[in-house]
C-alpha cells in the first residue's frame, strides 16, 4: 500500500480524492506545502496548484519548493497564475479531473518510482554495509532441477 500526502485546502475536495485513492492507498491531508525533509515518508505527493496561495503564502514560493521535491509528483490544475512547475517525476493534470485520470496518473508516478528503486538496487554492488560498518554479502540458494536429497 502507498503512502500519499494530498496537499488541498479545500475539505470538500479532500474528500473525494480520499474517495478515489481508498482502497489501494494511504491518504494524508496537508493544507498548505511542507518543506521537503517532511516527504520522506511518503511514496508520493499530489499537489492542488490552484490552491496554492489561499493561505496567504507566496504561490511562486511555493512552486519553487515543489519544484525542488524528489518525490513524485501530481500536479493538479496546471498551477497558480498558471505555472507549473518543471522537473522529473512530476505529472500535471488539468482540473476538473476524473477518478481514472488521477489514478492513472498516480499510476505512473508510482511505477516510476518503482522503476527507480529497481535501478538503484541493479547499479549497486552486492556487498552492503550494516550499521556496525561490516560488510554482508547477500547469498543465493541455487537449486538444480532433480537434485537428490540426502539423508
Amino acid at each position: 500500500m502507498s503512502k500519499i500526502l494530498v496537499i488541498e485546502p479545500y475539505r470538500v475536495l479532500q474528500q473525494a480524492i480520499a474517495l478515489t485513492l481508498f482502497a489501494d492507498h494511504e491518504v494524508q491531508f496537508a493544507r498548505s506545502i511542507p518543506d521537503s525533509s517532511e516527504l520522506k515518508d511518503y511514496d508520493a505527493v499530489i499537489v492542488d496548484g490552484g490552491a496554492l496561495g489561499s493561505d496567504g503564502k507566496d504561490p511562486d514560493r511555493e512552486i519553487r519548493m515543489v519544484q525542488s521535491w524528489r518525490v513524485p509528483t501530481i500536479w493538479l490544475d496546471g498551477g497558480a497564475n498558471g505555472q507549473t512547475p518543471q522537473r522529473a517525476g512530476l505529472v500535471a493534470v488539468k482540473m476538473p479531473i476524473t477518478k481514472a485520470v488521477l489514478s492513472s496518473a498516480l499510476a505512473d508516478c508510482l511505477a516510476d518510482l518503482s522503476k527507480a528503486k529497481l535501478h538503484n538496487r541493479s547499479a549497486g554492488s552486492t556487498a552492503k554495509e550494516d550499521n556496525g560498518g561490516a560488510k554482508l554479502i547477500e547469498l543465493v540458494e541455487v537449486v538444480e532441477e532433480g537434485a537428490e536429497v540426502e539423508s
